[in-house]
């Protein structure tokens, strides 16, 4: 600030004779001069308490948002890439069979199946039945899911064009509970799985209470009016993880909503 007020004193003392001739006396430029210098002071001041007030809005949001994640933790699954020996109506280790009347698969190497893991070396399979029947698996998580946060995972799909004939394009449903197979909740669904091959979807869970079992559920294509036979294949699911609410759509927006 020094430097500025002596660089207009000093161009004062230069142009004394110019502004004689002008008619404006050395009182009035010091006052113009002076006024000028506190008007980009006042300028200057209030843009830097204007970014220092933006500056502690971001560092609020980054902090609450930090806090927000701490609050939920990562659930994870046990035996998520679903490892087992390949048998016909078995689950796999840790997960336990919540269908009706059928069991899924551990595969490849049965029913026709032959498509290789996306992970490890074995993978899930779960039917749906034209007898509106369909297979699903749960088991107890970790930890619980807590009430009113945001959750997302990701998961490999895909479907066999063989499986015994119950080869059509069927989704997953994944629900919320608080005992073995219970369903509260329908957390999740993905779209209609119709691809031979594997691919990654991400899912995101808003549960509306604290959950400590999930169950994953074969189930008909949204709109599907007629039951039928058709598959569906998982693998490598992982970990359950908090999100912002800000990185996805409201609960009551979901993206996933079209796939009901």
């Amino acid at each position: 600030m020094f430097v500025f007020f002596y660089a207009k004193k000093s161009n004062f003392i230069q142009k004394t004779n110019t502004f004689a001739g002008l008619g404006i006396e050395k009182r009035q430029y010091c006052s113009l001069s002076i006024s000028y210098f506190l008007l980009h002071t006042y300028i200057y001041h209030t843009s830097y308490i204007q970014y220092i007030i933006l500056m502690r809005l971001l560092f609020a949001t980054i902090f609450l948002s930090i806090c927000q994640l701490a609050e939920a933790q990562s659930v994870q699954l046990q035996n998520p890439s679903f490892e087992g020996v390949p048998h016909e109506s078995s689950t796999p280790p840790k997960w336990q069979a919540c269908g009706y009347f059928s069991t899924p698969d551990i595969l490849p190497g049965l029913w026709g199946v032959s498509l290789a893991p996306s992970n490890g070396k074995s993978f899930v399979g779960l039917t749906a039945r034209d007898d509106n029947s369909f297979e699903a698996m749960g088991q107890q998580l970790t930890q619980p899911l807590k009430a009113n946060e945001c959750y997302s995972m990701s998961i490999d799909l895909a479907r066999s064009d063989a499986y015994a004939s119950y080869n059509k394009p069927i989704r997953l449903r994944i629900w919320g509970g608080n005992s073995a197979c219970e369903r509260l909740q329908l957390l999740a669904v993905s779209p209609t799985i119709s691809s031979s091959s594997w691919h990654k979807y991400t899912l995101y869970f808003f549960p509306k209470k604290d959950y400590r079992f999930v169950i994953f559920e074969a189930n008909y294509a949204n709109g599907a009016k007629v039951a039928y036979r058709g598959n569906i294949l998982l693998d490598n699911a992982s970990a359950i993880t908090p999100c912002l609410r800000a990185d996805v759509l409201d609960a009551d927006d979901n993206r996933q909503k079209k796939y009901f």
